[in-house]
């Protein structure tokens, strides 16, 4: 490791994208509900159920989704995370 604080960037970079995909997931699916197979688990997990709208979004210019991108945004507001931490 020649360079650990561009490591210690992108590792922060990744842990937010991973949240952000999570809880968008998680909101995706109270407006539309994941299937459940015949199992008993979910189709899909709520990172993956986010990270394909974030994906259309991205790829799409919200075209095809009935959510604007702006949406998708609101929800890395930091100071959202902050205030309800406390």
């Amino acid at each position: 490791m020649t360079q650990p604080e561009r490591i210690e960037k992108l590792l922060v970079l990744l842990t937010i994208a991973f949240c952000w995909a999570h809880k968008i997931g998680e909101w995706r699916h109270v407006q539309k509900a994941i299937k459940i197979k015949k199992h008993g688990r979910k189709g899909v997990s709520f990172f993956r159920y986010g990270l394909e709208l974030l994906r259309d979004a991205a790829l799409n210019g919200c075209q095809f989704i009935h959510h604007s991108f702006s949406d998708i945004l609101g929800f890395l507001c930091i100071s959202r995370v902050i205030c309800a931490a406390e």
